[in-house]
């Protein structure tokens, strides 16, 4: 976690300098503020909940780390 972390800061570091707003999130207790299923009960109802918010374009191949993507995509659109 400590490299990840790490890379974490210097990405932060790198679109800060370019004038972007870099965000942290924490896609589970997104997920269960918007009252949608996390991954563990089923990528179906993830992609459902995420569906139920309104977003569009989501597979049925879509992998975890993709679904869990997009719950922090969106909220930075909430933001």
């Amino acid at each position: 976690m400590r490299k990840l972390t790490e890379r974490g800061i210097r990405l932060k570091k790198i679109l800060e300098e370019e004038n972007f707003v870099a965000l942290e999130a924490y896609s589970g207790g997104a997920q269960d503020v918007l009252g949608i299923s996390r991954k563990q009960k089923g990528l179906e109802k993830l992609k459902a909940g995420l569906e139920n918010l309104g977003l569009k374009g989501l597979t049925n191949w879509m992998s975890d780390h993709e679904l869990d993507a997009v719950t922090c995509a969106y909220l930075g659109k909430l933001f």
